[in-house]
């Protein structure tokens, strides 16, 4: 069975140590968003490529690829929510991620791409 871990006296204390060095500081540090934002709308357009080739072609790799892709950003919300206790910063960008791509999806459906 799955067992989270003790609850931690800091914020970001259970996570590895990989994710705390390399990934957290993107979500915390004010003079990072730039980077954050960039990588965002670059994922969003491919997410946006996902949603619209499931809307339009409704395959079932285009429907594999779309719970793929909710799959992988749901892990991380997961893991915060095992980690922190809490939605944070990783949920909040999941969400952006996804509001993003929705309005991307929205757009090009809208002007005919794909």
């Amino acid at each position: 069975m799955d067992v989270p871990p003790p609850a931690s006296k800091g914020a970001d204390t259970d996570w590895p140590p990989w994710v705390r060095k390399v990934v957290l500081p993107y979500l915390t540090d004010f003079a990072l968003w730039p980077v954050t934002f960039a990588v965002l709308a670059h994922a969003a357009l491919l997410g946006a490529l996902v949603v619209l080739l499931t809307w339009r072609s409704g395959t079932p790799l285009a429907w594999g690829f779309l719970v793929l892709s909710v799959v992988v950003t749901l892990t991380p919300i997961r893991l915060e929510l095992r980690y922190d206790r809490r939605l944070g910063p990783v949920t909040l960008t999941m969400l952006v991620l996804w509001a993003m791509t929705a309005v991307i999806a929205w757009w090009g459906g809208a002007n005919g791409y794909l």
